[in-house]
């Protein structure tokens, strides 16, 4: 039986978005401050944890973008609260800004995570229901060099929506359906449609069968080739 991949909607593909404005979770333990002391008490740190490893290097890495800085200094009188929601707003804006490449690394890191994650963890990053413990979790895993990488995808992401530039892009539903029918071939039949039948509605599955679902789309996605792997990517970030 042929996989009919159109029953896969864009918008269920969006299996989650991380790392919008978390660098903010923890912005007021350095107010009243500006931009320059923030990122050098971030900076200086030695830090213990996944969270402060990556708060680290989110904090570097802005370095490299005036936009941010610039941002910080045009609004001296946000409150914790504003800056946290505006950030993340601006971050999973810019994600349909990302490169390529950032898009791409972005899902296999995802998939390197997810696979490390118990069951209960990975099936709420496979519902989208991300808190910052599950995040904090998750960052724990990592190495530090793929941590590196995640934030300076997070720190790209706000940058690119604060500068409104690249243009911004999205996933059409014949390349998702296109990229798709490519995993299905590395899939059995009755694999390929039970991720097609769960993908529908993440947020009804048990545990086990959510986690199964996420990290096997991850795992897969990471393995398409040439555009199929970039345009299921971008779908992922977007809907």
């Amino acid at each position: 039986m042929r996989m009919d991949w159109k029953s896969v909607r864009v918008a269920l593909v969006v299996v989650a978005v991380l790392g919008a404005g978390v660098a903010w979770r923890l912005y007021q333990q350095w107010r009243p401050m500006d931009y320059d002391r923030m990122v050098a008490a971030m900076s200086a740190s030695r830090p213990t944890t996944g969270m402060e490893r990556y708060l680290r290097h989110w904090a570097l890495a802005t370095k490299a973008h005036p936009e941010i800085r610039q941002w910080f200094d045009a609004t001296p009188t946000m409150t914790q609260v504003e800056r946290d929601q505006v950030s993340k707003q601006k971050t999973r804006d810019g994600m349909n800004r990302l490169s390529d490449k950032d898009l791409v690394d972005r899902m296999e890191l995802l998939s390197q995570m997810v696979e490390k994650l118990g069951v209960k963890d990975c099936a709420a990053f496979g519902r989208g229901g991300i808190n910052p413990e599950v995040l904090g979790r998750m960052f724990n895993l990592m190495d530090d060099a793929s941590l590196q990488r995640f934030s300076g995808i997070v720190v790209n992401a706000m940058a690119a929506d604060l500068r409104q530039s690249p243009p911004a892009r999205k996933a059409l539903q014949e390349d998702v359906e296109q990229a798709f029918m490519e995993m299905g071939t590395h899939l059995t039949q009755e694999d390929a449609q039970r991720m097609a039948d769960n993908l529908q509605d993440m947020a009804s599955l048990p545990d086990d069968e959510a986690c199964w679902t996420a990290r096997l789309l991850y795992r897969e996605g990471s393995e398409l080739k040439g555009r199929n792997r970039r345009n299921l990517a971008l779908a992922l970030i977007n809907g």
